[in-house]
């Protein structure tokens, strides 16, 4: 936060979308605090500022956030959109990828996750990334999620093995499911760049399935065992 607070009291203005890495407990206040008493915005005025809660953000939410954007802000004020959430799938950030490049005036983004590293290298770009200073190396990498690379070294067995294991972590709430889309949106990227290297039919399927995987495991009543035992097997 102490980034987005000194870029305003040095330049007047921030940039127009943030992503802020982080607990949405340590995050909101601050963030809250800095926007009503800092940067002239009233929590009260439903016209001019968007609160908005996700556990998933899907295509539709991106959708209806672009729709939102289009309203004209009257001159001389701002319009503030926040959105917090555990994470945006890949299609959703596809889908806010033309608003965030052309924004109207005078109209900001806060995105709240509690990891930006699955993230889309193209969404990202579009944002300034702050990682709040309660975020510690450990709690913002992949968690010790294994890669697309790691995965393959194993055979059919040991990663189903994995997959038992991370779900009975999952449900000692040692992890929870954060961590699933996590790992699944990490095989999208790592199937991405090897795409990007050498392209093939298969694989252009498999991250199709890879990303229905990601869409269905933002449900809450989905088995995330069967899910991410489907997602292995691909590999």
């Amino acid at each position: 936060m102490r980034e987005i607070v000194e870029q305003f009291k040095n330049k007047g203005d921030i940039h127009h979308f943030h992503l802020l890495e982080g607990n949405r407990q340590d995050i909101e206040s601050e963030l809250i605090e800095f926007l009503s008493n800092e940067f002239g915005i009233d929590p009260n005025d439903k016209s001019l500022y968007f609160f908005h809660d996700f556990d998933q953000v899907q295509v539709g939410d991106s959708r209806a956030l672009s729709m939102q954007a289009q309203i004209k802000t009257p001159e001389g004020k701002k319009m503030v959109f926040l959105i917090f959430a555990n994470s945006i799938n890949h299609q959703a950030q596809n889908a806010l990828l033309k608003m965030l490049e052309e924004p109207s005036a005078r109209t900001y983004f806060f995105m709240v996750l509690p990891r930006v590293d699955g993230l889309l290298p193209t969404f990202k770009s579009r944002a300034v990334v702050v990682r709040h200073s309660s975020v510690d190396a450990q709690t913002s990498s992949n968690a010790g999620l294994p890669s697309l690379s790691d995965l393959r070294k194993k055979t059919v067995g040991d990663r189903l093995k994995f997959v038992e294991e991370l779900v009975k972590e999952i449900k000692d709430e040692k992890r929870n499911r954060v961590d699933a889309r996590q790992l699944i949106q990490n095989l999208i990227l790592d199937f991405q760049k090897e795409l990007e290297e050498k392209p093939d039919i298969e694989k252009t399927k498999d991250i199709k399935i890879l990303m229905q995987i990601e869409d269905y495991l933002g449900d809450s009543g989905a088995s995330i065992k069967i899910l991410l035992e489907r997602a292995v097997l691909l590999l």
